[in-house]
């Protein structure tokens, strides 16, 4: 009786036999399903004869068609990604059907086989792609650059949730599909109260929520609060209403129950925070100046005077900036409210309020740094004016400071206290200006008050 050939001894022929036989990926692929499946035709030449050793050597050294076909490829010197534009590419007739069932046979073994070749390239594969929108949606022009040094009150102003889960939902959709897929892990979200019916997350389209649509996360009573166990939906309950003839009709097109809805509106715009916060701690990690939703977290926690060691700890973590950051974010918008001020001080179209604060200072006895108990502080206010007033409303202002010493504030406090302007003066004044301003009705009264406030002696 023969004794079979070691398993060394025939994958050393075949592969030499392989290296001098003009032999295709594809037509390889393809035979080798074919000679697993015990559909190889009798060889009608040599060199068919040949093949077929080679292939029964492969197949009888791996364990897979795929993985013959890869060892084979890498004999020959092709790539993995060669090997894949090959059966891409492959237009061939006689193998066009075979490789139509290996690339889908051929991705499920990248999937299940993780100590394969296979595996680790469609493992890199799709880690790139990836890495690849990561590295997108990090860079500056992508506009999730926080800058906490020139930071302005509009940044802050404009932030929207929805509107960023939309961009990055455009710019990341890998990304965002895959981290929607693993916060809802089992495509559904139970009715954890009676054990209903589970509803799937996919009959929520994202454009439901729409970009403005804070009402599901702002109108909500005390009882209405925003949660998990509250956003499930019990399809059971949503039907109970319904007609039975009609429940069984397909053609009648049932709108769902207005608690449904707001129910899974509540789910997805849960999972959309959920996903764009793990985003930002990414972008975070890969680029530390990409700290936008950081800096609006930040934010979030100074004005609710959060512990520093509770911003201390999310910092760590990456869902905020640090104390140190939102301090440098603090003075900016400062400077930048200032500024503000300013500009809309110098247009003469906004009041000031003033209230006076005292205050007793908690040391006892007084101390070098500290002489007195009592302190007193001014608070100011600026109120912005109605929009229908407009600077041309206030020319009189500025000829009534430059040509009146009675309603100027001396320089020198010696100097008498000016007394309050009437509003017959008020109209004197309007009276010598060259051309009048534009009508407004019942303007005039409105301004003398103001005028009347502005040069009080109590200021």
């Amino acid at each position: 009786m023969p004794q079979p050939v070691p398993r060394a001894s025939r994958l050393t022929r075949a592969l030499e036999h392989l290296a001098t036989i003009n032999y295709s990926v594809p037509e390889l692929l393809a035979e080798l399903l074919r000679t697993n499946n015990a559909l190889i035709v009798p060889a009608r030449d040599e060199l068919r004869a040949q093949r077929r050793e080679i292939l029964r050597a492969l197949l009888y050294e791996t364990q897979t068609p795929f993985d013959g076909a890869l060892r084979a490829a890498e004999l020959l010197g092709l790539s993995v990604g060669d090997l894949m534009l090959g059966l891409l590419h492959c237009t061939a007739p006689e193998v066009s059907a075979a490789v139509d069932l290996a690339l889908p046979a051929f991705l499920a073994s990248a999937l299940g086989a993780h100590s394969t070749v296979v595996s680790s390239f469609a493992l890199n594969a799709t880690v790139s792609r990836y890495v690849e929108e990561m590295l997108k949606i990090t860079r500056k022009s992508a506009g999730f650059h926080g800058g906490v040094n020139s930071v302005q009150p509009a940044d802050l102003e404009d932030f929207d949730l929805s509107t960023v889960a939309l961009r990055l939902r455009q710019d990341a959709p890998l990304l965002w599909d895959l981290l929607s897929r693993l916060t809802d892990a089992r495509g559904t979200h139970p009715d954890s109260s009676s054990g209903g019916a589970r509803v799937p997350t996919f009959l929520v389209a994202p454009g439901d929520l729409g970009a403005h649509d804070d009402a599901i996360l702002l109108n909500h009573g005390e009882d209405d609060e925003i949660n998990e166990e509250e956003a499930v939906v019990n399809v059971q309950r949503a039907v109970e209403d319904e007609d039975p003839m009609a429940v069984d009709d397909p053609t009648v097109v049932r709108a769902p129950r207005p608690k449904t809805v707001k129910a899974l509106r509540r789910y997805t715009a849960l999972s959309e925070m959920k996903v764009v916060t793990i985003l930002g701690i990414a972008q975070q990690a890969t680029n530390q100046q990409c700290n936008l939703i950081q800096l609006y977290m930040g934010a979030f926690l100074r004005m609710t005077h959060a512990p520093d060691t509770v911003v201390n700890v999310l910092n760590h973590i990456g869902i905020t900036v640090s104390n140190q950051s939102m301090d440098a974010a603090v003075s900016s918008l400062s400077k930048a409210g200032a500024k503000n001020l300013l500009t809309q001080g110098s247009t003469k179209t906004s009041q000031k309020a003033f209230d006076n604060v005292d205050f007793k200072d908690p040391v006892a006895q007084p101390t070098v740094y500290v002489d007195k108990k009592m302190q007193s502080a001014i608070s100011a206010l600026n109120i912005s004016s109605h929009p229908s007033l407009t600077p041309e409303h206030f020319r009189f202002v500025d000829i009534a400071w430059q040509t009146n010493e009675a309603i100027r504030l001396p320089r020198d406090p010696s100097h008498r206290r000016p007394h309050k302007v009437s509003y017959l003066e008020v109209l004197q004044l309007s009276s010598t200006l060259d051309s009048r301003p534009p009508p407004l009705p019942n303007a005039l009264p409105a301004l003398a008050v103001l005028l009347n406030f502005w040069v009080s002696p109590s200021l």
